[in-house]
C-alpha cells in the first residue's frame, strides 16, 4: 500500500478495524477483504472527503456500498443481513448510512458492471 499521511492513516485503521469486527460476525473473508480493499483505495486517493467524516460512518459506507453491488441484501444469498441491521451495527442511522454509501459508490465507481469491486 501507498503511504497515507499521519491524520488519513490514522482514520484508515479506524475504518479496517470497525469493517474487520463487522466482518467477523456477519460477512465471510472474500467480503472483508474487498471492504479493506475499498477503504485502502477511498483513503489513498480521497484525503479530504476522509477527513470530514467519522470513521464508522465511512465503514457503514463501504460495507453497505460492496453489499449493495453484491448482494448482501438479497435473502436468497449468504451472506445476508439486512441493510437497517448493518445501519445498526455501525453506530449509523440510515440516512447517514445510504449517503455515506451513495458517496462511496460515486467516489470507487461501484457498479454491478464494475466487476473489480
Amino acid at each position: 500500500m501507498q503511504e497515507l499521511s499521519n491524520v488519513i492513516a490514522s482514520k484508515y485503521e479506524e475504518i479496517v478495524d470497525k469493517i474487520k469486527s463487522f466482518s467477523s460476525e456477519y460477512l465471510n473473508e472474500e467480503y472483508e477483504n474487498i471492504c479493506v480493499k475499498a477503504a485502502e483505495t477511498l483513503c489513498l486517493n480521497n484525503e479530504d472527503k476522509l477527513k470530514k467524516s467519522k470513521s464508522f460512518s465511512w465503514a457503514a459506507g463501504i460495507v453497505h456500498a460492496i453489499g449493495t453491488i453484491n448482494d448482501l441484501f438479497d435473502s436468497k444469498e449468504e451472506p445476508y443481513i439486512k441493510a437497517i441491521d448493518l445501519y445498526k451495527e455501525f453506530g449509523v442511522s440510515s440516512s447517514t448510512g445510504s449517503s455515506k454509501s451513495k458517496e462511496v459508490k460515486t467516489l470507487l465507481d461501484l457498479s454491478k458492471e464494475n466487476t473489480k469491486w
